[in-house]
């Protein structure tokens, strides 16, 4: 099968966090939320020395610890640990065709409608003391689709809350806009 490179501007990571529960002493996978963020010179793969690039390295290309997890990331995996502890987050490079097309077979799956709810962390003292009652504090909503590889009554109606600080609010909110989920 043949492939193109991508375009510089459309190489991205999209991050797969998976849906996990415990039961019966095992982990099952109920379902997945995909989100995909840019390559750039602030959000890029970790160099590896060519002396640490051994088999397993060369096998499992790209390995996971290579790939960035900032702020946003963080908040997102641990909004959904709140509900699932045991999910993680698995990543996927896209720089060709064959990867964009692999993607598309993540999403070719039964879904659901999942949300986010994002609000700031407000501190009810602090809230007593402030001069202006009338404050108002930005929250988001953002809806995308959990994919499924069995019934999708399985993640019928979730939602995940992010907490965030008042004094990140500008930043987050605006790296919540760019997030393209799939």
């Amino acid at each position: 099968m043949d492939f193109k490179v991508l375009p510089h501007e459309e190489m991205h990571i999209v991050k797969q966090i998976m849906l996990t529960i415990s039961r019966n002493g095992s982990k099952e996978g109920i379902g997945y939320f995909l989100y995909k963020r840019p390559l750039s010179e602030n959000y890029k793969l970790s160099t590896v020395p060519e002396d640490k690039k051994d088999f397993e390295y060369r096998h499992n290309y790209p390995p996971q610890y290579i790939f960035p997890n900032d702020k946003l990331d963080e908040l997102i995996l641990s909004s959904v640990q709140a509900d699932f502890p045991e999910s993680r987050i698995h990543n996927h490079l896209v720089v060709t065709t064959f990867e964009v097309e692999r993607i598309q077979r993540l999403r070719n799956r039964p879904s659901e409608e999942t949300h986010f709810f994002i609000y700031p962390t407000v501190d009810p003292y602090s809230l007593m003391s402030n001069t202006d009652p009338n404050k108002i504090y930005k929250g988001k909503r953002l809806s995308f689709k959990t994919y499924t590889n069995f019934h999708s009554f399985s993640i019928k109606d979730l939602a995940f809350y992010i907490y965030y600080k008042i004094d990140e609010e500008e930043y987050l909110l605006d790296e919540f806009e760019k997030l393209k989920f799939l």
